[in-house]
């Protein structure tokens, strides 16, 4: 494996380092002679890392093999040592020999502060063809010219993508960015439908889907909106009978707005590989396909109450309003595969909404 010889390549500089001097915070351009490559190199190395559990077995049979190979050194493993507990040991002059970092942002100031040796003397001295990295991966591992790290593993992404279907609308190439991605989907077509399952269409119910839709025609004006109603809030099964019809029509988003019986709108779209969103508590949990929630925070509400209770402020007699500007109203987990873009736009708009620059309609 690659990323195994990039290990063993880092604990070598480490340990044929290790006669030099230690990791410390000092002036890392030293003086002192380069050991020759023929010199013997005996002795213990400390080396530290941040991985735990599955992770720090990998790393250990590693470092087996690193000992087996040089018999005369033995590696003393610390895990789960984060970036902060490795600058204080080292500022304290009790820093590792050689260290594992998990961020590459950090490199600059390793590299500056001399808390990390200049690893150049040694590359040159065993004839390191630090070509055979790919440039990116060598830039972010070194400072201004000062090669203070080496790479441990780097991951390579591929993009696949149809070329014919972006030449026939006018691309000659993929994107670059997720707003890219967007705006291109947009203009592509295809089926772009979502649908909608409530329970009874009465107004608690319709003010969601009424939300719902609206927001979806603001991000995307042609996107088709299916609404169905189950006539029932507890039986499962009627959900899922109208979910299964929208995506027969090619819903790729269901929205349940039907209680219990929206349980099988979530199941529905999990065993259709498409996606769901919940209603009224955070769903996340309970189907493998959510997109996220729409939350009613009734222990928001209730706390409020309680508060103005207590502070006898409270007045009956009366509804209270809990929505986005009081924190009656949010959004569950976020499902990780969701842009961040989405996201922001998402954010964006709550704002908005806030502010009344934004008045989503109440019915359908």
């Amino acid at each position: 494996m690659r990323s195994a010889k990039i290990y063993r390549l880092a604990l070598g500089l480490g340990a044929a380092s290790l006669l030099a001097a230690a990791c410390t915070a000092t002036d890392n351009k030293s003086d002192e002679p380069v050991a020759s490559p023929t010199a013997s190199a005996s002795g213990q190395v400390s080396f530290w890392h941040f991985f735990t559990g599955r992770e720090a077995s990998a790393i250990d049979a590693v470092v087996k093999d690193f000992e087996a190979s040089h018999p005369g050194i033995t590696v003393k493993v610390s895990k789960g040592q984060d970036d902060e507990k490795m600058r204080q040991a080292i500022s304290a002059g009790k820093g590792p020999d050689v260290g594992l970092s998990y961020s590459t942002d950090i490199v600059g100031n390793f590299c500056t502060s001399g808390a990390w040796r200049d690893l150049s003397p040694y590359i040159k001295r065993d004839k390191v063809d630090m070509n055979q990295l790919a440039p990116v991966v060598r830039s972010y591992t070194e400072y201004k010219g000062t090669r203070c790290s080496m790479p441990v593993l780097a991951d390579t992404y591929g993009l696949y993508y149809n070329k014919k279907l972006l030449a026939d609308a006018g691309y000659t190439e993929p994107p670059k960015t997720l707003s890219q991605l967007a705006e291109m989907a947009k203009k592509m077509g295809g089926k772009q439908v979502i649908g909608a399952v409530g329970g009874l269409k009465i107004p608690p119910v319709d003010i969601w889907i009424a939300g719902y839709r609206f927001c979806a025609h603001r991000y995307n004006k042609h996107v088709k909106v299916l609404i169905g109603y189950s006539q029932d809030f507890v039986a499962a099964d009627k959900c899922k009978t109208v979910a299964e019809n929208q995506i027969a029509q090619g819903a790729k988003v269901l929205f349940q707005v039907a209680g219990g019986c929206g349980l099988g709108t979530l199941k529905a779209a999990a065993q259709h590989h498409i996606w769901g969103i919940g209603v009224d508590k955070d769903q996340y949990k309970d189907s493998k396909r959510v997109l996220t929630s729409g939350v009613k925070r009734v222990d928001n509400g209730v706390f409020l109450a309680i508060k103005q209770v207590k502070a006898g402020k409270f007045k009956g007699g009366k509804n209270l309003l809990y929505n986005l500007a009081n924190g009656g109203m949010s959004v569950g987990k976020i499902n990780p595969t969701v842009p961040k873009l989405f996201i922001k736009r998402m954010n964006n708009l709550k704002k908005l909404i806030i502010k009344h620059k934004v008045k989503p309609p109440k019915t359908l």
